[in-house]
């Protein structure tokens, strides 16, 4: 068979394949949480082989992923058992008194809608000043409408997560294999060169997944700690959305942080002051000392790049493409590289 011939059958064969992907779209979901997972659980799998291979020849790597995945799930049930129950309890009652809560934003907006009217501000400044709140005010509402949608989307999609432990498991013992088997699609020629992009791209999105989940951690426990000291009602329930929106890079703390500023003026005007001071001393320190020293120079890109990623990837896939939008623009970034250095 010729090489242009061979060429074109593997063409097909991946055209084909990205068709069917398209196609059967729901099984992406799994497919990335498995994929994350084993990212994680990499590290730990190579350092219980070499370690236990030390002591006795030839350990089969496939004891060194049961292990870690076996003690992983203790680690997950003990978490759920003294976090998440206690939470259950708390969104529930945050669930039951919403109708109230909004109805209270609603008044609080009427209120400062009417003091602002009551100041004198130039008609140029005031306009600026309610497309602003407009603009705040619809994004917010509409960053909540795609939460609920995704949570509820997930959940729907439970029998689909069973298969993500085995999955799990296949890419943590195969994962050399099936790498190699990707460079051999590939002419002599090239495998070097996709082998260094394969490896460069699993080097940073490995870092990027263990500093990203380390820093969204250390987030959650802060403000948990903070809200709960500020006596601000539903503090894990803030506390896990700050953990989930530090993942949005830039503007995810800040939208993490209006939510708890908005239920503490509920309160008080002064604690709502309290809670603003704390997120500002809380995203400094997050942006000059936790930031930096965790995630280093993993990612290298620039800010402007990062906000158009988030603002395109919100666009077309919702919260869980603004979670995604950085570490899929950083291996566009190793890609292209790569291929400016072929060039």
């Amino acid at each position: 068979m010729s090489l242009a011939r061979t060429n074109f059958l593997r063409g097909l064969i991946v055209v084909v394949s990205l068709y069917v992907s398209y196609q059967a779209s729901s099984v992406f979901l799994p497919l990335i949480l498995s994929l994350v997972i084993a990212f994680i659980l990499n590290p730990f799998v190579n350092g219980l082989s070499t370690f236990l291979s030390s002591r006795r020849r030839k350990f089969p790597r496939s004891l060194a992923v049961i292990i870690t995945m076996a003690i992983s799930f203790l680690l997950f049930f003990s978490i759920i058992s003294f976090i998440f129950l206690p939470f259950v309890n708390e969104f529930n009652k945050f669930v039951q008194n919403l109708p109230l809560i909004f109805e209270q934003l609603h008044t609080l907006a009427l209120v400062v809608g009417e003091r602002a009217n009551n100041v004198d501000i130039p008609s140029n400044v005031r306009n600026i000043i309610d497309q602003g709140l407009s603009s705040a005010t619809a994004f917010s509402i509409d960053f909540a409408k795609r939460t609920v949608v995704t949570v509820f989307s997930i959940a729907s999609h439970v029998v689909e997560l069973v298969v993500i432990p085995v999955l799990v498991y296949y890419f943590l013992k195969d994962g050399c294999a099936m790498e190699q088997a990707i460079i051999h699609l590939f002419t002599p020629g090239y495998r070097t060169l996709v082998q260094s992009i394969l490896q460069e791209m699993a080097a940073t999105i490995g870092a990027y997944l263990h500093g990203q989940v380390l820093i969204s951690v250390i987030m959650g426990i802060t403000v948990f700690c903070g809200l709960y000291w500020l006596d601000v009602d539903y503090p894990l329930v803030i506390a896990l959305l700050a953990f989930l929106t530090e993942t949005i890079p830039i503007i995810g703390p800040i939208i993490g942080a209006v939510p708890a500023v908005l239920l503490a003026y509920l309160i008080s005007p002064e604690l709502a002051m309290k809670v603003t001071i704390f997120y500002v001393v809380v995203h400094q320190l997050d942006s000059h000392v936790i930031v930096p020293n965790i995630m280093g120079h993993t990612i290298a890109l620039h800010p402007v790049v990062v906000i158009i990623s988030v603002l395109v990837a919100s666009q077309l896939f919702g919260i869980i493409g603004m979670m995604m939008a950085v570490p899929v623009a950083a291996l566009l970034r190793v890609f292209i590289r790569h291929l400016q250095i072929v060039g």
